[in-house]
């Protein structure tokens, strides 16, 4: 066949037939068969609450021919509306070892963006690349690539960092607060008191917290998160309160960057170290789901 070519193995203990696809791309590649093969890619796509996963083998093909053969410890599906509503899906993949994925700086885990929404497929790309030359702190790191499941072609998707504390993404304390500011349920979130906003704890982990320890940490997050709501909507505040609380100029370049974009959904990561009261608005994600309305922040 054109694209395929068989190779014919003979041993004494038999004679082998081997399948080789021969394909040709100009962009990075990502190839991940999964342990439990199709059975068990199936059994993720149904699993809307994202618990189903697996392991897995991978192949890794920069633009430049490099290659890396990392072994995958966990993949599994990821977002929560587009999940439901679109036939394309993305996925977290978590590796054994922390990788350079594609030429960006280590870490073990990555997601896979599925851009369904963006007929161009460079949306998400640029506006990241955007923060990145705003100088907005913690911007994200992404590169598309050709992705390929259990040797099945899923389409182009855009390969990215995700927002969690690290060495090479948001480098903050252990036990430093890492939240995110959404509208889906979670077992690890506050609502404030004035717009009923919904915070989720992403650090510190409190997967193996006493029910002591995690609500400590929310009495507290909904404490500081509700003086900061409180001064927002108060006439009489001054940009020097807010100052004291916000930081400002963080705020300031991811309006510039939603607005630009005209953004309306409110997608935020905000890091805020516990010992002080003091809020950086870090990455933003998601971008082609945006497209009337100025961003809020509260």
């Amino acid at each position: 066949e054109n694209d395929k070519f068989i190779l014919k193995v003979s041993e004494t203990t038999g004679s082998f037939s081997y399948t080789i696809n021969v394909m040709q791309s100009t962009i990075n590649s990502i190839h991940i068969n999964l342990t439990g093969g199709d059975e068990s890619y199936q059994n993720m796509i149904a699993d809307k609450k994202h618990e189903t996963s697996d392991t897995g083998t991978s192949l890794l093909i920069s633009e430049d021919g490099s290659v890396l053969t990392p072994k995958i410890k966990k993949m599994k599906g990821r977002g929560n509306s587009s999940w439901i509503g679109y036939p394309k899906k993305a996925f977290q993949v978590k590796f054994e070892e922390s990788i350079s994925m594609l030429g960006m700086p280590k870490s073990k885990t990555w997601l896979l963006m599925a851009t369904f929404q963006d007929g161009s497929l460079t949306r998400n790309k640029v506006f990241f690349d955007l923060a990145t030359q705003l100088g907005l702190e913690y911007s994200v790191t992404s590169e598309p690539a050709d992705v390929y499941i259990n040797n099945n072609y899923m389409g182009s998707y855009i390969i990215c960092s995700k927002v969690e504390v690290g060495e090479n993404r948001v480098d903050i304390g252990k036990d430093d607060y890492l939240l995110e500011l959404d509208n889906y349920e979670d077992d690890y979130q506050i609502e404030t008191a004035i717009n009923n906003s919904k915070i989720t704890i992403k650090n510190p982990d409190l997967d193996e917290a006493t029910t002591e320890e995690i609500n400590r940490v929310k009495l507290d997050v909904k404490s500081k998160m509700d003086a900061i709501e409180k001064l927002i909507y108060d006439e009489n505040s001054t940009i020097e309160q807010l100052n004291e609380l916000i930081d400002v100029r963080s705020i300031a370049e991811t309006n510039v960057k939603s607005n630009l974009y005209r953004s309306r959904k409110k997608l935020l990561k905000i890091m805020m170290p516990c010992q002080e009261v003091h809020i950086c608005i870090t990455k933003m994600e998601n971008y082609i789901w945006d497209r009337l309305g100025i961003l809020t922040i509260l």
